[in-house]
């Protein structure tokens, strides 16, 4: 005889039972699927912001540094009508035709004047950039690219006069600039005057000497402030109170690279010239083997702020034609970035990417900054 409180469960109940955990286990699930989508998106738009920010503080540091040559501003000699910084090293520097660099865009004479201008130049969708195809060739199109000419971080001061128009010291070497024999394209400087030259790296990088046939780029006249000699000028023109740095001009372009999936993204590029090889005329070419300095860059636009204008941007194409590249005094970049993650959006969403539109499950963040440039050049 069974007792009334010892009744099991009927089928009824027990499916009742089994559809109210399924129900709640359902919700749970949804719950944890929403909230694991949030954090997916919210993580891919820290990832966004941070991409931004880092492109914002590479393209700043360098583009504040165009045209530091130390402490002297390029310029020209309004009563001699010459530059005050000479391109004293023979070719190659980053080109094999140095002409964009020139004042007079003539390498085939001996007075290779360095053009204030040239500190920043800018190319709407790369047309005219001077740059290897191995590098050009990567480029996205219907993205800018712009060039930064300017010294290193790091300067030491010459220990006495250039001896012998030959041969100068430092006390304690520049970092990187240590190895015997290379030749390193450096600036020397004082506050009047500079040169871009080729010497040979001595004494662990204590010693460097001019007379290797790298620098003897210069004009026989007196008259345009160069030294009749097959060096440097004269001697007394830098002393102790002279510097010598490196020469690191810097370009940026945005093109396609193995992102940290293994997928190829579209991402912001900066190409350096070469600067520790062992062939002598390799230093100072553009480096081939670029670096991928931030993932994710979709579209890079560069117009450019002259004084006196009103606030109007003007493409680099309008800034060439007016020959005012030495007026620019402000650069305003737009950026696109864009996710690794195909599949951060559930739906296909149509995006705005410069001025086109693009269709999938990516997140894309547009950002707008401008630098004001801290070397004016007028």
């Amino acid at each position: 005889m069974t007792r009334a409180g010892s009744r099991g469960v009927t089928l009824v109940e027990l499916m009742v039972a089994m559809t109210l955990a399924l129900a709640i286990l359902a919700g749970i699930s949804y719950i944890y699927m929403q909230g694991k989508d949030g954090f997916r998106v919210q993580d891919n738009q820290a990832r966004l912001q941070e991409s931004a920010r880092l492109v914002y503080t590479l393209l700043s540091r360098d583009l504040l540094m165009a045209g530091h040559f130390g402490c002297v501003k390029p310029t020209i000699d309004t009563n001699l009508g010459v530059s005050n910084v000479r391109i004293t090293a023979s070719q190659p520097i980053m080109t094999a035709d140095t002409s964009w660099l020139e004042t007079d865009q003539d390498q085939t004479n001996k007075s290779r004047e360095f053009d204030p201008g040239a500190i920043l130049r800018g190319y709407d969708d790369g047309a005219g950039w001077q740059v290897p195809s191995a590098i050009s060739t990567k480029r996205l199109a219907g993205t800018d690219t712009i060039v930064v000419v300017r010294a290193g971080d790091d300067y030491r001061h010459l220990t006495g006069p250039v001896e012998g128009e030959k041969t100068f010291k430092i006390a304690t070497p520049l970092p990187g600039v240590t190895t015997n024999n290379r030749v390193r394209p450096l600036i020397i400087a004082n506050c009047s005057h500079a040169e871009i030259i080729k010497p040979t790296v001595l004494n662990g990088g204590l010693e460097f000497d001019v007379g290797n046939g790298f620098n003897k780029n210069t004009a026989n006249n007196a008259t345009d402030l160069f030294n009749e000699q097959d060096t440097l000028r004269k001697a007394e023109y830098y002393n102790e109170l002279s510097t010598i740095t490196t020469f690191e001009p810097v370009s940026y372009f945005v093109g396609l690279a193995t992102g940290s999936n293994g997928a190829s993204v579209p991402s912001l590029h900066r190409v350096a010239i070469t600067q520790d090889s062992a062939t002598p005329g390799d230093n100072g070419l553009w480096n081939v083997s670029t670096d991928v300095v931030v993932e994710g860059v979709e579209r890079l636009q560069i117009r450019y702020l002259r004084p006196n204008r009103g606030g109007a941007l003007e493409t680099a194409a309008q800034i060439s034609a007016a020959g005012a590249w030495a007026e620019v005094a402000g650069i305003q970049i737009d950026v696109t970035v864009v996710s690794d993650d195909n599949f951060v959006r559930t739906d296909s969403t149509t995006q705005t990417v410069g001025n086109s539109s693009v269709t999938d499950t990516r997140l894309r963040l547009n950002s707008t900054f401008v630098v004001q440039l801290r070397n004016p050049r007028i």
